[in-house]
């Protein structure tokens, strides 16, 4: 493997009102270069499939309000749960929760073994720049935070975008991994345990 093998991503800036911009991230240096990028430890939220947002592991105390998240339809299928009470399936369009820091996108192999990250596609590019310009706008963070602190919970419950606002990544031109073949990684082949059919289950192990 190349050193300068880049990946695409989609870098979303915590200071003012900036919005995404695409950026490169080198394969080989990958965790040296979002620690760079979020100042800090990194860590991982999922908002729609096959892909992560990055952000500061200690943003919530060392860094700037940056976007309120806003549930997507893939959390509302995918059963995620209100960061309110840890109990309640989200809905689509429910405040999630906000990030604090600049942000950084990337995809997920699902190929490679360690779910290795990989370049967002052209039609995941456009998704992310959705969602960060018309879902989760620049200045959207502090507006929740503010919400937070003057009128609690309740307050911030009310925030919500309609469900019609998002895109799907088919309206890009993409494919779900449900409507992919997805091909055993290169070098790695399929297990064939179809012969544990013929073996009763308390025998197996």
């Amino acid at each position: 493997m190349e050193d300068d093998e880049k990946m695409q991503a989609l870098y979303v800036p915590a200071y003012g009102d900036s919005l995404p911009r695409r950026i490169e991230i080198r394969k080989e240096h990958e965790l040296w270069d979002l620690q760079k990028l979020v100042g800090g430890d990194v860590e991982p939220l999922d908002i729609y499939e096959n892909t992560t947002i990055w952000c500061n592991a200690e943003g919530l105390y060392e860094c700037i309000p940056n976007r309120a998240i806003f549930a997507t339809p893939w959390q509302e299928e995918a059963g995620f749960l209100s960061q309110f009470d840890f109990k309640t399936p989200v809905k689509t369009g429910d405040f999630f929760t906000v990030l604090h820091g600049d942000l950084v996108v990337l995809g997920i192999d699902e190929n490679s073994y360690g779910e290795r990250s990989r370049g967002l596609t052209e039609p995941e590019l456009k998704l992310y720049e959705h969602y960060f310009t018309e879902i989760s706008r620049p200045l959207s963070g502090e507006f929740a935070i503010l919400a937070l602190q003057h009128g609690g919970k309740d307050e911030a419950a009310r925030l919500r975008v309609p469900a019609n606002a998002f895109k799907s990544l088919e309206d890009f031109g993409g494919r779900t991994s449900a409507d992919m073949d997805i091909a055993p990684e290169e070098g790695h082949e399929e297990i064939d345990d179809s012969w544990l059919d013929g073996i009763d289950e308390e025998d197996r192990f």
